[in-house]
């Protein structure tokens, strides 16, 4: 399933993080009409300002997570439901192909364009951040880091890999408690998700198709 990873590799095939819009409580506003202003010689025509809505970012009372931690949440988690989304696409794409060896082309080529793409956008990911982003794969995928580099790949390269990003004080088969030690983060992360929906976020990533370019090429024959 998902190609060549290592913790930063894995923050590298996501990324593209266009910050999002933090959005809570809204107001709105009744219509400001201006008149015209008549001088002398001269007519400024009026006009009339249209309601809008004032967004506020509040946290929730029971949220006791730093401020850092919460800075950093809103950092990673939009690479998690990238990565999410990710999966699904592969698996889909996948499920379409009968023979191992257009699998293991298709993974390859979505592994160089993704890398290509996005790894300046992740590379400078913290340490604590890596943690966050491994926790919150997990809650998004279902699976490990660890064994979606194992599905997609062998055994040994998901043991090599986990091995290496201990180096870096990373787990990659590290699992995210919701109702345990991370049941702080699961609080936020709701509240980010109710953000996301309302500034279109979590649809903007739904909506986005990764085509390595060998596939797109292919596709694009076929229009032709």
């Amino acid at each position: 399933m998902l190609g060549k990873t290592h913790m930063k590799w894995l923050l590298v095939i996501l990324a593209a993080f266009t910050g999002a819009r933090l959005q809570a409580q809204d107001t709105t506003f009744k219509p400001i009409t201006i008149p015209d202003i008549k001088l002398t010689d001269t007519i400024f025509e009026g006009y009339t300002l249209q309601p809008t809505i004032v967004y506020s970012w509040k946290t929730p009372k029971d949220v006791t997570l730093s401020s850092r931690d919460q800075a950093y949440l809103r950092k990673v988690y939009p690479y998690a439901l990238r990565i999410g989304h990710l999966v699904d696409q592969i698996e889909r794409e996948m499920a379409t192909m009968s023979k191992n060896k257009q699998k293991k082309r298709y993974v390859s080529e979505m592994e160089k364009m993704l890398k290509d793409q996005f790894t300046d956008d992740v590379k400078d990911l913290t340490r604590i951040q890596g943690q966050m982003l491994t926790k919150l794969i997990h809650r998004e995928t279902n699976r490990t880091v660890y064994e979606l580099i194992k599905g997609y790949k062998s055994g040994f390269s998901a043991g090599w890999w986990n091995l290496l990003g201990k180096f870096y004080d990373q787990d990659l088969k590290m699992e995210y408690d919701p109702n345990g030690a991370d049941a702080q983060m699961e609080k936020y992360v709701r509240y980010l998700d109710l953000i996301y929906q309302r500034n279109g976020l979590k649809e903007s990533i739904k909506n986005e198709q990764f085509v390595p370019p060998v596939q797109d090429k292919k596709r694009k024959r076929k229009r032709d």
